[in-house]
């Protein structure tokens, strides 16, 4: 799994993404201040010279024309460059909203809605490889190999990165249950003298993580029960020692607290990367959809 860290000027981004209206009465009262603050110190300190050139009507005619001349080319060059940036900004972002937030937004909320509703999802990263019964997760993965990605700010960027991280840890948190299980029954098996010797792949894939988490004894349910190839016959004996010692693993196995806690770090995030895709939308909506008639 890819590292992932949130710089100050992430935070700070993504605070200002949520919290537009806060920053914003921040920025105009703090500039607000600081020109009465430079126009104290000017007044303050230039008080002297400014009444000695006022008295010079010559110096204030030229001063004014050439201070009204610049200050109006600038205005002018600044307005059409704004307005020039203002205009491909608002294209970009809307294009960005219909081939990326949005999307994303429909992936995520689906991916929400199964986890919320099944203990076990398997994901499809690929729509040519996608199999029945998977969830996809596959437009962050298009996303990620096209030109699209250089579209996402780098703090939203590390949000999805970081629930790509945690589903990856979800599927592992899944096969660690799956393994442990087989692990504990060839332990259990060695030490009453028997031993797979054959098709451990296959008696493997009779482990269903599914059963392992609504706690059942599968060895008792349908390794032993099915005569499945590889697995050795045991004594009466052995067998109900077996069948008890593993419905104890599997009644305090730590494999499965450990995925319950991968799940609901994995809905965390998830909720994190739904909310600021929707504040997204709907700030590219308000600001500019609603406001230009581009589309």
């Amino acid at each position: 799994m890819r590292e992932v860290k949130f710089s100050l000027k992430d935070k700070i981004d993504k605070f200002t993404l949520k919290h537009q209206v806060v920053v914003k009465n921040i920025f105009r009262i703090g500039l607000t201040l600081f020109i009465l603050f430079i126009g104290y110190k000017i007044w303050g300190f230039k008080r002297s010279e400014i009444s000695s050139l006022a008295s010079n009507s010559e110096i204030v005619v030229i001063l004014a024309a050439l201070l009204g001349a610049t200050i109006g080319g600038f205005i002018t060059y600044f307005i059409n460059i704004q307005s020039l940036l203002k205009s491909s900004h608002i294209k970009s972002s809307i294009v960005n909203k219909k081939v990326i937030y949005e999307p994303l937004l429909i992936e995520y909320k689906n991916i929400k809605n199964e986890l919320e509703n099944s203990k076990v999802l398997y994901f499809s990263y690929d729509l040519n490889f996608r199999t029945i019964g998977s969830t996809p997760f596959e437009v962050w993965n298009r996303i990620k190999n096209d030109a699209r990605y250089y579209q996402i700010p780098e703090y939203i960027i590390k949000e999805y990165l970081i629930l790509e991280n945690y589903i990856c840890h979800y599927l592992t948190s899944q096969e660690t249950i799956k393994k442990s299980a087989f692990e504990e029954i060839i332990r259990l098996l060695k030490c009453k003298g028997y031993e797979i010797t054959e098709n451990k792949t296959g008696i493997f894939s009779f482990i269903n993580v599914q059963e392992l988490l609504n706690r059942e004894n599968i060895l008792e349910n349908k390794l032993l029960k099915d005569r499945i190839f590889g697995f050795p016959e045991l004594k009466d004996g052995d067998k109900e020692s077996i069948i008890l010692e593993f419905s104890h693993y599997i009644q305090n196995t730590r494999t499965i607290d450990d995925f319950y806690k991968a799940k609901a770090i994995l809905l965390n995030s998830l909720n994190g990367c739904i909310e600021i895709t929707e504040t997204v939308i709907i700030r590219i909506t308000n600001e500019y959809e609603r406001r230009n008639n581009i589309f």
